[in-house]
């Protein structure tokens, strides 16, 4: 089919988390016309539209403000081997920023990263074709990994083009200024 697909992989990790959070997944994957021995392989590959109907059936099974960021907070450094090696691996936050942003662009992943380092302080700027629920996810996963590995000498302050569930919770857990409706400049 033409239909655009990304890896199963990506989708296993949500799944995964979904289960930590309490959900039963296995509905929601057939919702999808998935069965989960369809996010084991590797390589495997599963339709865009199937995220979708997963975190769609989701919020419909029980509504869960900031899902985004609850799965970041439940999901493991080391869900992406390789990516979080090559991130936590790196000498400081922005050269491992540089290595992320550099991955997602030979991975064709569906949100870019931009790192501006060119300003003080460093601005990352994550732009997405699909849902912004993906920036969410992984500026909270950011953040919170960052944190962790710094030992909470990271800051950081998140400014979102999108309206969020609940901005206030998004800033509490992650300890740093975050921005709903915000409107960039420069």
């Amino acid at each position: 089919g033409s239909a655009m697909t990304l890896p199963a992989h990506d989708l296993r990790v949500f799944v995964d988390g979904l289960g930590r959070l309490g959900y039963d997944v296995e509905p929601l994957l057939a919702e999808a016309g998935l069965r989960h021995a369809d996010l084991e392989s590797a390589d495997g590959r599963v339709p865009c539209g199937a995220y979708g109907t997963v975190l769609t059936r989701a919020q419909q099974q029980r509504f869960t403000p900031n899902l985004a960021l609850e799965l970041a907070r439940v999901t493991p450094l080391g869900a992406w081997p390789l990516i979080d090696y090559i991130v936590v691996t790196a000498d400081t936050v922005g050269a491992g920023v540089r290595q992320l942003a550099r991955y997602m662009r030979i991975t064709g992943a569906p949100f870019s990263i931009d790192v501006r380092d060119d300003i003080e302080p460093i601005r990352v700027e994550m732009t997405t074709r699909t849902s912004p629920f993906a920036i969410e996810f992984d500026a909270a996963l950011m953040v919170l990994h960052f944190r962790d590995e710094t030992d909470r000498s990271f800051a950081a302050a998140l400014s979102f083009q999108h309206s969020l569930d609940d901005a206030a919770e998004f800033a509490r857990i992650l300890g740093c200024p975050v921005h709903p409706n915000a409107t960039w400049s420069g």
